[in-house]
């Protein structure tokens, strides 16, 4: 004889699979971003799952970041901390933007067991990405961003004897600091913008690309395009060179890189960056981090120069820096959003620890000064804001 089966019965197994389903999405889901741990979903569609990058491509098709886990209170030592949640540390390596100096300095920082990579110069669209890695970077004033990537083309071993070997890059006296910046910033903002279809690698050997169409590629002496670098990184695909419409990147997409970032630091504010992320990875800020002016423990921070020598905005001309402008419009409000991430995230600390990173006006400074810049060199300074 048959039993009657109740409705309640027949629900369990169908609740059972529904519950694992949430269970396998929540304990899976990327992280990154600020705010609640959400999902937003646009056109009805849930995002694709893959090892690749998750970064969206368009706002309207893609998904909003859910934020990375934070420490829910100043706990002792060893409790509370994100070392139980992160297996890696994944640096998105802007050039010139203390990448190489930071990736030293956090192999000393990190428990045993943590990995720390960085993804060699690529994009964040280019970058793999899980559940359990601290994805982060770093954003710079954009002047000197520009000035350093021209010196580091200008002066390092790797772009005098190799990157750019077979080009005749604009150093005219070494001596001078800035001689042939007006020709290499001139060179980008020209009118009849001169295409490549030459691939080099970092040793200088070039070979033509294959393919339909006429080159798009913007020559750049194969070492870097200045065109709003650091928006590109988080935006687009491109890297140290870029074609001709990956000049200027969407804005909104490069606010949605940014913010799908575990943590944000700012090369100018450097050891203050390295203080917030020895919190985010012990749960606990060092008596050192209190209130930092300098470097944290005397002079144990690394700088990697690669043979730059020491420069300041202040060290352009009137000219150069009119020029230079045109080439980080849409950076300027990157790192505008940056500083306001950055500075969210110095209050978060404070708020659980009841200690402070910056007792100074350093961030105040510098962020008078992104925003004076934005001002000065926007098409629609009325836009600039934090």
């Amino acid at each position: 004889m048959c039993m009657a089966r109740s409705p309640a019965g027949s629900l369990i197994p169908i609740l059972a699979t529904l519950c694992m389903c949430a269970a396998w999405l929540w304990l899976d889901c990327p992280v990154g971003g600020r705010g609640l741990q959400l999902w937003v979903f646009f056109g009805g569609r849930t995002p694709t799952r893959s090892k690749g990058p998750a970064m969206p491509t368009s706002v309207a098709q893609s998904w909003v970041f859910p934020p990375p886990p934070r420490p829910q209170g100043s706990a002792p030592e060893g409790k509370g901390s994100l070392v139980r949640r992160y297996s890696s540390v994944m640096i998105v390596h802007i050039p010139k933007c203390s990448g190489t100096s930071f990736y030293e300095d956090a192999k000393k920082l990190v428990a045993r067991g943590i990995r720390v990579e960085t993804n060699h110069e690529q994009p964040i669209l280019n970058t793999e990405r899980h559940s359990r890695v601290f994805l982060m970077s770093f954003l710079r004033h954009p002047v000197e961003h520009v000035m350093s990537q021209f010196l580091m083309c200008k002066y390092s071993f790797w772009a005098v004897h190799m990157a750019t070997k077979r080009f005749k890059f604009p150093r005219d006296s070494s001596s001078i600091l800035l001689d042939g910046l007006s020709e290499w910033i001139g060179m980008f903002t020209s009118s009849n913008h001169t295409l490549t279809n030459l691939t080099c690698n970092e040793r200088g050997d070039c070979k033509n690309r294959t393919g339909p169409g006429p080159p798009k590629q913007l020559f750049d002496y194969n070492c870097y395009n200045p065109w709003n670098m650091q928006a590109r990184y988080l935006a687009t695909r491109a890297g140290h060179h870029a074609d001709v419409d990956q000049l200027e990147p969407d804005l909104v997409t490069a606010k949605l890189g940014l913010q799908s970032l575990t943590f944000n630091g700012i090369t100018d504010l450097y050891p203050e960056s390295v203080c917030a992320f020895r919190f985010y990875i012990t749960g606990t800020l060092p008596p050192d981090c209190e209130c930092v002016q300098t470097a944290p423990n005397g002079s144990e921070l690394s700088h990697i120069k690669h043979g730059v020598p020491e420069h300041h905005h202040s060290d352009l001309s009137p000219e150069n820096f009119r020029s230079l402008s045109n080439l980080i419009q849409v950076d300027v409000r990157v790192f505008l959003h940056a500083l306001a991430l950055f500075e969210r995230s110095i209050d978060n600390i404070s708020g659980l620890t009841g200690k402070r990173i910056i007792c100074s006006s350093r961030l105040a400074d510098l962020k008078i000064q992104a925003l004076r810049l934005c001002q000065e060199v926007s098409a629609q300074p009325q836009l600039c804001a934090f």
